[in-house]
């Protein structure tokens, strides 16, 4: 093989990843909020999650603070909007809860973290 023709062949297969990346091939989107509730004594914590990561830190404070971020690597912006996140109290317990909702279950392929 020529050194002429290696090198257009690595040139094409460079030239492929630029157009497929700007194309949105590769491209994360992703969504932040975040939502606290405050507690008045020790509490459990209940975590309800379909995907993605969960990190717990444990702070002082008086407060339950959930940081979410929704992403996909696949869908649109409007697919995030299909995850509900809720963070709600009940008497010691607080839950974060990550759902799809009842008329869109799986339709898209995003995460929570």
């Amino acid at each position: 093989m020529s050194k002429q023709f290696k090198a257009s062949g690595l040139f094409s297969v460079i030239c492929l990843a630029v157009v497929m990346t700007a194309c949105g091939g590769t491209a994360r989107l992703e969504e932040k909020s975040t939502e606290s509730v405050i507690v008045t004594r020790p509490s459990r914590i209940v975590v309800e999650n379909f995907n993605g990561n969960i990190d717990v830190v444990i702070g002082a404070g008086d407060k339950v603070t959930a940081e979410v971020t929704k992403f996909t690597e696949f869908g649109t912006r409007e697919s995030l909007k299909d995850i509900d996140f809720a963070i709600t109290q009940d008497g010691q317990t607080v839950t974060l809860k990550a759902s799809w909702p009842n008329d869109k279950p799986g339709r898209a392929i995003p995460a929570l973290t």
